[in-house]
């Protein structure tokens, strides 16, 4: 384990991402929730297991890869963007809430 080896963790990357193409109406709850569980629930994943011990630490960076899709709707990924708005709007939340533990991320939006 990393904690063992180096005592500390300094950066956790997180590039969960899984998607759809088609249009919002053609995908079914199956590929909905796929893409909710993959992107926005491993995210969060990510972040609930290593947050305690950023906390421990008092610091820590998350590189969190997002998409261009999670600032605006594209045509035939509705169902994509909304799980990326939702990843942006969850790493914002957690850097209002970490601060004063000097918790940062950089969150990277790649283009489609």
């Amino acid at each position: 384990m990393v904690l063992d080896r180096f005592g500390r963790v300094d950066v956790i990357a997180n590039c969960s991402g899984y998607g759809v193409i088609g249009a919002c109406e053609d995908q079914d709850e199956h590929d909905l929730r796929n893409q909710f569980e993959t992107n926005l629930m491993g995210t969060l994943n990510i972040i609930q297991a290593s947050l305690p011990y950023f906390r421990k630490q008092q610091g820590g960076r998350y590189l969190i890869f997002s998409s261009t899709s999670g600032a605006l709707g594209v045509p035939g990924l509705g169902p994509y963007c909304a799980t990326k708005y939702a990843v942006e709007g969850l790493v914002e939340a957690m850097l209002y809430e970490t601060d004063s533990i000097n918790v940062k991320a950089t969150l990277v939006e790649p283009g489609l």
